[in-house]
């Protein structure tokens, strides 16, 4: 074996190697960044006024329209615009891929399929009164997705699917 085929050979195993490694590396930043963004939005949910919307969304009726909504918040409307304008935002990062959507469903399902039974006939009349159908697609598309993620596997509460983990 000659001097040159050796060099040859070692270089191209190192040049592999490297690539392999690069790719290992990419991998772990990625996932490293989507559990970052994971956590900032759990903490992110874990203020007052979110938990204040979530209450006032919840107890709603079902199919209340736009102004029978606002009748019923008074002072408090915002409430609905936060909670409508926090799952617009996430529905957009769940569709870039910035948030898994088994987190989302890990953590929000209930919320999101609730609130947008809720909402649905607020956001319609929204839509006709602005006249853009836009306004609030991401919630209506992220509300559609996790309907669907039920509609294939069955809900099951974590005290009962999770009920033999071990530390």
């Amino acid at each position: 074996m000659n001097l040159p085929l050796i060099i040859s050979s070692i270089s191209a195993v190192a040049v592999v190697t490297s690539v392999i490694f690069a790719g290992l590396q990419l991998r772990y930043v990625q996932k490293q960044r989507r559990r970052e963004a994971e956590l900032l939005l759990v903490r992110s949910f874990q203020t007052p006024e979110f938990m204040k919307a979530m209450s006032f969304v919840m107890s709603l009726p079902d199919d209340l329209s736009k102004k029978q909504i606002f009748e019923l918040s008074g002072s408090e409307k915002g409430l609905v615009l936060l909670w409508l304008g926090t799952w617009e935002s996430l529905g957009v990062m769940v569709y870039r891929h910035e948030i898994s959507m088994s987190s989302m469903d890990d953590y929000f399902s209930g919320p999101i399929i609730i609130s947008w039974k809720k909402l649905k006939r607020y956001v319609e009349d929204d839509r006709k009164e602005l006249q853009r159908d836009t306004m609030h697609e991401w919630f209506q598309w992220l509300a559609e997705r996790m309907m669907e993620r039920e509609s294939k596997y069955p809900v099951t509460p974590a005290y009962l699917s999770a009920k033999k983990w071990k530390e």
